[in-house]
């Protein structure tokens, strides 16, 4: 018997230059965190629109010139791709993240500030299983065939976007002397989207700061 492995999927990576990563490094150190009841839980700033925060122009701006990049590579049918909310995350020494996904999101990106040894797990059904919401139970409690799983490692200044429903999680961060920072946003189409020939265009429009103040 032999295995083939058939129609795999695609992320998309971009490589943040290094002064806007030193730059947002030393902005989240000086960010407000919230503290979740379990002490193992990733913390997030309180601060949850960082992309309406002109301390981090630059960095938003950069975002959004890749987003543009995402909009015609995968020839998407709207006018633009805009951030609907953006957040930072810290991880201290055997904190993790649980397993998730973004809802109210179109595409969600995480840019690695720092390096660490932990991975985010991307996962998703494999074709071979019923599903995760099936009655069918055809795999074993310790079968691990019927996910599929991804681990990418977490390089400072790499970004990742990828659909919002995927599923992923950060395993532990064992670094007890540093802390492991993200930042992760959410992006949603703006403008005139789809077909309206093809009875399939609608317009939504997605605010910015200064028009909704």
């Amino acid at each position: 018997m032999e295995k083939i492995e058939v129609m795999p999927q695609t992320f998309l990576k971009f490589e943040c230059p290094e002064k806007i990563i030193t730059d947002t490094f030393s902005l989240l150190e000086d960010e407000v965190w919230d503290s979740y009841e379990e002490p193992t839980a990733t913390n997030k700033t309180y601060n949850y629109f960082l992309n309406r925060d002109p301390k981090y122009s630059d960095l938003f701006e950069w975002i959004g010139e890749c987003l543009v990049e995402v909009k015609d590579e995968m020839g998407f049918l709207c006018d633009e791709l805009k951030i609907t909310q953006s957040w930072g995350n810290r991880s201290r020494g055997e904190q993790w993240h649980r397993a998730h996904t973004h809802p109210n999101s179109f595409l969600s990106g995480i840019l690695y500030i720092t390096g660490s040894d932990s991975q985010t797990w991307f996962s998703m059904d494999s074709i071979w299983s019923s599903g995760e919401y099936s009655n069918l139970r055809v795999w074993g409690p310790t079968c691990e065939d019927h996910r599929i799983l991804h681990k990418q490692s977490t390089v400072s200044g790499d970004m990742i976007i990828f659909p919002s429903s995927i599923k992923h999680s950060v395993n532990e961060h064992m670094d007890n002397w540093s802390n492991r920072y993200s930042i992760s946003f959410n992006v949603f189409p703006s403008g005139k989207i789809g077909i309206f020939p093809d009875l399939s265009g609608m317009e939504i429009r997605v605010i910015d700061t200064t028009e909704e103040e």
